[in-house]
């Protein structure tokens, strides 16, 4: 497996864990809230912290960043559904950052010290045997 096959298998881990591809039947087998709030704010990977590529942070709604408060600002007087477009381009595809990782939340897994879901240590990978 390559460095990007992981880190993409580790962000969609993270992304399913967060609630991101929940339905509103799942949310309610889990109990948890629906829409969650990574499909409310299009932040797959519920990034505390994320900087764009100029360096500017990302607006930050109840802790989180908040890619459709994003795209609404940057968009004034765009369709409901033009914004969450954008939103889900930005937060998930990472349209503002390009290259072969891709969104925000890969690059999280990739480079763990530029956001603050940074465990405290190292993880450690194990192959499998």
């Amino acid at each position: 497996m390559t460095k990007t096959e992981l880190i993409h298998k580790l962000s969609n881990a993270i992304a399913e864990q967060e609630g991101f591809f929940v339905t509103e039947a799942q949310a309610k087998a889990r109990g948890i809230r629906y829409p969650t709030r990574a499909q409310i704010s299009a932040n797959p990977g519920n990034l505390r912290v994320w900087k764009d590529a100029n360096g500017r942070l990302y607006p930050i709604t109840s802790g989180y960043v908040d890619f459709v408060a994003w795209a609404a600002a940057k968009f004034p007087g765009a369709s409901h559904e033009e914004i969450s477009r954008r939103a889900l381009d930005e937060g998930w595809l990472g349209a503002g950052r390009g290259g072969a990782l891709g969104t925000p939340c890969r690059m999280a897994v990739a480079r763990p010290s530029d956001s603050r879901v940074a465990p405290t240590r190292a993880p450690s990978v194990v192959p499998p045997s």
